[in-house]
């Protein structure tokens, strides 16, 4: 692969104080001239700044200005940063410093082979992403977001059960009287999807999963979807004048969604190039993580 011209390194909060893993970064890249981008208010963390080091005024313009993106965090922060990446095609690299990591293609006590970036030793891999709208009963559009994980609907905070109806471009898929239905992504199959019993799908597979939440049912188990499946979820508790279905996508901002309203789901035409060292750490790492004891 080619090797970057640039790299821009995002820290999650309170992962990486004083810049200790930041600055590893910065003197395993250096070598090979590799420029690396760092937000302004990291300056200060620097009594002297290295030649290879340009602080930029946000992080839109960094990610903008960079030929790939690392991401110093967990799962949590590298969706956060790699919906953005995906949107402008930035390949993201990341070093996990939280738990799981399934995302990330290196521990923290493996930095030093982010010196195959240099040598361009490293492949992407692409991961797809979801689009999803919420639209009130007139079809106005009221939100829309890039999902790399999940779109979660679910019933609220009064512990009733709701009823959901799927449908796809070609008509009515199922019904569900559950807790929720979680749509999920191969990348998200290993997240809140796996925990509700959905199955574990290869991270560079095509495929949409749709997985209830405490199923009222005796269909219990995760339908998959081909990827160019319009999905269209409605939802609604048993009363009639009121509705108590919240949808969270990515795990972030859970919004109640008006009476009569419905989820739109479909591919995005958007990709994340995931930058991955060495071989394919993914088998490995479901089982060394999602069985620990």
């Amino acid at each position: 692969m080619k090797k970057p011209s640039s790299v821009a390194i995002f820290i999650k909060p309170g992962c990486d104080d004083g810049l200790f893993y930041t600055k590893r970064v910065i003197s395993l890249l250096a070598p090979y001239g590799i420029t690396v981008l760092l937000d302004a208010r990291h300056r200060a963390s620097f009594n002297v700044t290295p030649d290879s080091v340009r602080f930029l005024p946000d992080e839109q313009t960094m990610i903008e200005t960079a030929e790939m993106m690392l991401v110093l965090g967990g799962d949590g922060t590298m969706i956060r940063y790699g919906v953005r990446a995906a949107v402008l095609s930035k390949p993201t690299v990341g070093v996990n410093l939280g738990t799981l990591g399934f995302l990330t293609a290196l521990e923290r006590t493996e930095l030093e082979k982010l010196s195959a970036i240099g040598t361009g030793d490293y492949t992407i891999e692409q991961r797809m992403l979801l689009d999803a709208e919420i639209r009130d009963a007139q079809g106005t559009v009221i939100h829309r977001q890039h999902v790399l994980n999940d779109v979660v609907l679910a019933s609220g905070l009064r512990s009733r059960i709701a009823e959901f109806a799927l449908y796809s471009q070609n008509g009515m898929i199922l019904d569900y009287r559950a807790d929720g239905v979680i749509v999920a992504t191969p990348t998200g199959s290993t997240a809140y999807s796996f925990s509700a019993g959905g199955p574990v799908i290869d991270p560079t597979a095509e495929i949409i999963s749709v997985t209830p939440l405490c199923p009222h049912t005796l269909l219990r188990g995760s339908v998959l979807l081909a990827p160019d499946t319009e999905l269209r979820i409605s939802g609604k508790t048993r009363d009639e004048n009121t509705t108590d279905v919240h949808v969270t996508m990515d795990g972030k901002n859970s919004r109640l969604i008006p009476p009569d309203a419905s989820v739109h789901i479909v591919r995005s035409p958007h990709t994340l190039g995931i930058v991955k060292i060495g071989p394919n750490r993914f088998y490995d790492i479901l089982e060394t993580k999602l069985n620990k004891k």
